[in-house]
């Protein structure tokens, strides 16, 4: 009963170990020091990673300002990934930055980004890593994947017993949020010691 080759060898992919030491979580402080010294739109960029979890830039650049509800505070996301859109609440900090950039876009522009929308996912990097720089920060690895899993973890705490309304917003399902984006912080320290 022996076979000559393996059948798992080609076509088949090996789930990859989660490499945990590029886990890092990004506090609020550090990012409002990063709004606080961005330009409008990048600074609302930077919200809408770390405050409204969304993607970087799939997701931001698919923004409309016909999307969002001032009133009723909230937007609509197009998920390319999940293939759906969903729609989230505009947190107090992501529709701060927002408003401003709203009040200060041309009248009539349709997105909510229009800055460097080609070359979007390499200039928004380079952007943010010269910011941390400049904020004398201590940049943290997967630079925006980091800032919503800090988000989503944030949103898990505040709704505990209601981690699918997490996993909606951020659109994630429980899995890959357990997997990749559940973090702990140094509040969950402080909890414990109380």
């Amino acid at each position: 009963r022996l076979i000559h080759a393996n059948p798992f060898h080609d076509g088949i992919k090996a789930s990859q170990p989660v490499d945990e030491s590029r886990n890092a979580y990004v506090s609020e402080e550090d990012v409002d020091k990063l709004i606080a010294s961005a330009t409008t739109e990048f600074a609302a960029v930077i919200a809408s990673a770390r405050y409204g979890g969304v993607r970087i830039p799939s997701e931001v650049l698919s923004m409309r300002w016909n999307d969002i509800d001032w009133s009723e505070k909230r937007i609509i996301i197009h998920d390319k990934k999940r293939k759906r859109d969903k729609v989230l609440p505009l947190f107090p900090k992501w529709d701060a930055a927002l408003s401003k950039l709203w009040q200060e876009s041309p009248e009539g522009q349709e997105y909510v980004f229009n800055w460097c929308r080609a070359s979007a996912n390499k200039t928004y990097r380079v952007a943010l890593e010269e910011l941390i720089q400049r904020n004398k920060l201590v940049q943290w690895p997967k630079l925006w994947v980091t800032m919503r899993a800090s988000r989503e973890t944030d949103l898990k705490a505040m709704f505990p017993g209601a981690h699918h309304v997490v996993h909606d917003w951020i659109g994630n399902s429980q899995k890959v949020s357990e997997k990749h984006y559940d973090r702990i912080t140094p509040d969950h320290f402080q909890k414990a010691l109380t």
